[in-house]
């Protein structure tokens, strides 16, 4: 039963968030063969000006994908 935090910059509306943690869960479901029911996810806005300091605090163990800037 995995939970999914999505991290990314405020402007995107409500309905727009709410698309993108139906569209991840539906993903997880039909990918690994997980119950929709056993996924959450949550998205947390992070000020822009503090991305950068927030991305140094993620252990390089827990980043499977890297920006590719």
């Amino acid at each position: 039963m995995p939970h999914i935090t999505i991290q990314m910059v405020p402007g995107h509306s409500y309905d727009e968030k709410e698309e993108m943690a139906y569209g991840v869960q539906q993903f997880l479901s039909r990918t690994y063969q997980i119950d929709e029911q056993m996924i959450s996810v949550s998205i947390e806005e992070v000020p822009k000006e503090e991305w950068a300091h927030m991305m140094s605090d993620v252990p390089d163990e827990t980043l499977f994908v890297r920006p590719g800037y």
